[in-house]
C-alpha cells in the first residue's frame, strides 16, 4: 500500500474508559523506528512504519496514560482495513460498547478478534473475486493422470546391484 492512501485519512484517536474506570487512548499514525545505541554508533538511520498504538493507565500507579500495546502494519493489520477498524471503534464508544469491557486485556482481545475478522472477510472477498477458483474445470487444465506413471518405474528398477 502506498503512503498517498494513508495521507488522505484522517482519523482522530479514540478515547473511551472501560468499566473500572481506567481510560484507553487508540491512535492511528506514522511511528519512527526506536533504535538502539549500538545501531545508531553503527550509523544506522531510523525508518518510519505505521502502527495502532493502545495506551492505558490500566495497572499504572499514576492516571498518566502509557503504551500498552502496538499493532505494526503488514504485520497485525493492513492499511486498507484502518477506515473499517476506526468505524468499528467509533460505532463501540457511540453506543458505549466499551463500558462492557472489564479490563484491558478484555477490550484487546476483542478489538483484535475484530481485526482478525476484516482480515478473513477481506480474504474471502478476495478469494470470491478469482474467476479460475469460482470455475475450478478450467483452472485444472492438466490431466495429471500422466505423472502417476512413477510408481510404474519404480516397479521395473531392480534397484542398486549388490
Amino acid at each position: 500500500m502506498d503512503d498517498d492512501f494513508i495521507e488522505t485519512l484522517v482519523f482522530e484517536p479514540c478515547e473511551f474508559q472501560l468499566a473500572t474506570g481506567n481510560s484507553v487512548k487508540i491512535v492511528f499514525a506514522n511511528f519512527w523506528e526506536r533504535l538502539t545505541d549500538s545501531d545508531r554508533q553503527l550509523g544506522a538511520k531510523p525508518g518510519q512504519y505505521y502502527a495502532i498504538r493502545i495506551y492505558s493507565n490500566e495497572d499504572v500507579l499514576s492516571s498518566r496514560m502509557t503504551l500498552q500495546y502496538e499493532l505494526r502494519e503488514k504485520y497485525e493489520f493492513d492499511t486498507a482495513q484502518v477506515e473499517n477498524i476506526w468505524e468499528w471503534l467509533q460505532s463501540l464508544v457511540e453506543n458505549r460498547g466499551h463500558i462492557a469491557y472489564e479490563g484491558l486485556e478484555d477490550f484487546v482481545d476483542d478489538f483484535s478478534h475484530q481485526i482478525s475478522e476484516m482480515l478473513d472477510e477481506d480474504a474471502v472477498e478476495h478469494f470470491e473475486r478469482l474467476p479460475l477458483i469460482a470455475d475450478p474445470e478450467s483452472f485444472d487444465k492438466v490431466d495429471d493422470s500422466v505423472f502417476n506413471d512413477q510408481n510404474d518405474s519404480e516397479k521395473d528398477d531392480p534397484g542398486p546391484a549388490r
